[in-house]
């Protein structure tokens, strides 16, 4: 079998310390995979409500980031210049201050944390630089935004339940 692992920025939306509350070992628990590693059968899992409830596409490469494509992620880290968020499989992008919608003179520490899940949209892809420009301005809704392809089975972004 797969050994799975929720790394603490995962367990909730609540917080680190609402979460060693919430859980304890043994329990049974329904996430989504991020990850997963054949090698060392291991599976990697979020437990935040709002990833694994999301409708909006996973983006679990970075071939799959493509221009308007919109989709949940995880802020992991804040800069003056920028906020910095990862989805699945470990791909990442970067919402320059200019794409936050921030008033002027507002820092991106004021208005995001670690670990907060946020809808970003991809606005440029650079892939000799594999570097991800993300949005995460609110936007009227526009024409349909392209969908990332359809997950082959037991695939980073599944949901999974019933796991001890």
């Amino acid at each position: 079998g797969m050994r799975a692992i929720v790394p603490v920025i995962h367990m909730s939306d609540l917080g680190t310390e609402a979460a060693r509350k919430k859980f304890k070992v043994g329990k049974k628990v329904e996430g989504r995979v991020l990850s997963v590693d054949p090698g060392s059968r291991k599976l990697v899992l979020t437990l935040k409500p709002a990833l694994c409830g999301s409708k909006l596409p996973v983006l679990a490469a970075s071939e799959q980031a493509v221009p308007d494509l919109k989709t949940h992620g995880v802020v992991t880290g804040i800069k003056e210049f920028g906020v910095f968020v990862t989805f699945y499989g470990g791909v990442s992008g970067m919402a320059p201050t200019s794409e936050l919608g921030l008033p002027p003179g507002t820092s991106p520490t004021s208005v995001y944390t670690p670990g907060q899940v946020v809808r970003a949209r991809v606005v440029s892809v650079n892939p000799t630089n594999r570097r991800i420009t993300l949005s995460l301005k609110a936007k009227a809704p526009t024409a349909d935004a392209p969908e990332a392809a359809a997950p082959a089975a037991a695939a980073t972004g599944d949901a999974c339940g019933g796991l001890q």
